[in-house]
């Protein structure tokens, strides 16, 4: 048997090619957490850029409203994640980790966290919220009135799939019809230290035009019996109604929903005193740009209109007039060719009409000049038969 002996070979290291993974790990996470962790779904706003900007003092759509259909409620960096298999693997977990992940329903949830997600990468998630922006009109009141069973169902098998979550926050619709699986969370959900009952309120018009939403939301305690539990849904139902009422009264201002000059992005935050002396802090989203944001905003638009001067471009505003001008000139093409359409279904439509009334003209003709022959005809066999009488009278009987 030969023994070879490997102590002196010489082994070089595995060469990493790309020099952004030369950098320690330490450093690369700083970079994917800069790049990758940013507001919630319900804290972002709009950009200097973005056409729904606040420029004035009325209220600015927020992005995840359904008014609002801009970039700015998606997040940004996407990309990176698709760069290699290694920055992917690093990626995602800081990813799933370090954001809040908010859904508008239980069939968003389930679909995207049970049917997009691998079981490995559902164990990162550590903070989630499936929280209706439909909002509604009036306490108590939601648009999805009765969740369907099985659709809740299905999102609570999903959230007891996350096992290292650590905050929850969900209507209390999906928390009262299955109080079960409340009582299991401390031994299904171990690392759950936050969970939320949230209510989105809105207050505006139905067509969601200069509509302010309020963030409603109250920790319930866990390890709670069945009477706690019932009372502390009864009891988040009532801060609902009560927030209501005191938004109405204090913030908005009016049939034309004017709100307070101290009521913007910079101070959304309020803590309110309800109808029964209690505090409780609420959020507000939908309300005007400061002065400072919308100052910053506009120097960050001349900064942009310099640089593209600089470069032989259009600035923002020509750039804003010509895509007007030129969906104007799609619209008054597409207007033209309606109408050419039109004219020529009026045009065909009366061709076919006057053909049709031929036909029945022709048919009504041809029905007259039968029934004419067939009378023609019988006129002649009747005189034939007068005629055959006439001669028989004429001829004398034999005797």
């Amino acid at each position: 048997m030969v023994i070879i002996d490997l102590t002196d070979l010489r082994i070089s290291p595995r060469r990493i090619g790309s020099p952004f993974l030369r950098l320690p790990a330490e450093i690369r996470n700083q970079i994917y957490s800069y790049l990758l962790v940013s507001p919630d779904k319900l804290s972002r706003r709009h950009g200097a850029f973005c056409q729904y900007a606040g420029r004035d003092s009325s209220p600015e759509p927020p992005p995840f409203s359904s008014s609002s259909s801009c970039p700015c409620s998606r997040r940004q960096c996407f990309g990176l994640l698709l760069a290699n298999r290694q920055i992917y693997s690093e990626t995602i977990i800081v990813f799933l980790s370090d954001n809040m992940h908010y859904f508008d329903s239980a069939a968003t949830f389930s679909d995207d966290i049970g049917n997009r997600i691998s079981d490995h990468s559902r164990q990162y998630i550590r903070h989630v919220g499936i929280v209706s922006t439909s909002g509604s009109l009036y306490p108590n009141l939601s648009y999805e009135f009765t969740p369907k069973y099985h659709m809740t169902r299905t999102m609570w098998d999903n959230i007891l799939q996350c096992q290292h979550l650590e905050t929850l926050e969900i209507e209390a619709e999906h928390l009262e019809r299955f109080h079960a699986q409340y009582f299991n969370i401390p031994t299904t959900l171990p690392r759950l230290r936050s969970l939320m009952l949230v209510h989105l309120q809105l207050y505006g018009r139905v067509d969601y035009v200069n509509t302010i939403y309020v963030k409603i939301a109250e920790r319930i305690p866990l390890g709670l019996d069945n009477s706690d539990f019932k009372s502390a849904i009864e009891s988040f139902r009532r801060l609902c109604g009560s927030v209501y009422t005191v938004v109405t009264r204090e913030f908005i201002q009016g049939p034309s929903r004017t709100l307070p000059p101290h009521l913007r992005d910079n101070s959304y935050k309020h803590t309110v005193t309800l109808l029964d002396g209690n505090l409780s802090t609420i959020m507000f989203y939908g309300v005007p740009n400061s002065q400072a944001t919308r100052v910053r905003h506009a120097k960050q638009r001349q900064l942009e209109d310099a640089r593209r001067k600089a470069c032989g471009l259009r600035s923002l505003q020509e750039e804003e007039l010509s895509i007007r001008v030129k969906k104007a000139k799609e619209a008054k093409e597409q207007a033209l060719e309606h109408s050419h359409k039109l004219k020529e279904s009026q045009q065909r439509q009366e061709k076919e009409s006057q053909r049709d009334k031929a036909i029945r003209e022709q048919t009504t003709a041809e029905a007259k000049q039968k029934a004419n022959r067939r009378v023609h005809r019988q006129r002649k066999i009747r005189k034939a038969e007068e005629l055959k009488q006439e001669e028989r009278k004429r001829v004398p009987k034999n005797t």
